[in-house]
């Protein structure tokens, strides 16, 4: 199946679910974002995180500016095969990260792993994981700072208690590779405040970055 009938299909699915959701008075509103805006709010996202890790780390570890790049210099030594152990991890936490996107989200899916998605936008190379079912805000916000948290912020956070460089650099990553999550849960923050639980169901957007809002 193509992208174009894998979306085609989710806008049937989600045609009929958004027909039901209104018909019980809700209203929609989109957060959904292109993915090159995504990629563009990532960096403001991060950054202040890795700004931040980075900061504490010299000042709990004393490590010099020069040891620190010394450090990463020496992980892509020749003797090392040009850094392949910090390439694998790399490439590794990817569909790690959207698995956990998924784990996250199913628990909370009436129909399990069935409504779980996941794939590759062959345009730009980007997997994705999807949930074709409606969720209240503080699942989706669940699943969708899942990764953020259990590769990004808790590596992090143990690199700067442990003083490993290795495990600060891998959270800071996964900090950067969330940065298309945190840059939705911004856009959606608006609605924390502003709507109880029950008047907001969140649905996946089924070809963009972020989700569709209905509120009631």
């Amino acid at each position: 199946m193509t992208q174009a009938e894998i979306i085609q299909r989710r806008t049937e699915q989600q045609s009929v679910i958004a027909q039901e959701l209104k018909q019980d008075g809700f209203t929609e509103e989109s957060a959904s974002i292109s993915m090159i805006k995504a990629n563009i709010g990532a960096i403001g996202t991060s950054l202040p995180f890795a700004i931040l890790f980075l900061f504490l780390f010299w000042i709990i570890t004393n490590i010099s500016g020069q040891e620190f790049i010394n450090y990463i210099k020496d992980l892509f030594d020749e003797t090392r095969l040009f850094g392949l152990p910090v390439v694998l991890v790399g490439f590794a936490s990817i569909p790690v990260h959207e698995g956990l996107h998924g784990l996250g989200w199913h628990l909370f899916c009436g129909k399990k792993w069935n409504s779980i998605e996941f794939g590759i936008m062959k345009e730009l190379f980007t997997p994705y994981c999807y949930c074709g079912e409606p969720l209240k805000l503080s699942q989706y916000y669940i699943g969708l700072l899942f990764p953020f948290l259990i590769l990004g912020l808790i590596p992090s956070v143990l690199g700067l208690v442990t003083g490993s460089i290795p495990l600060l650099l891998t959270g800071i990553y996964n900090i950067f590779l969330a940065g298309g999550d945190t840059t939705i849960a911004c856009i959606l923050a608006k609605y924390i405040r502003t709507n109880s639980e029950k008047s907001v169901k969140i649905l996946d957007h089924p070809s963009e970055c972020g989700c569709r809002v209905f509120l009631k």
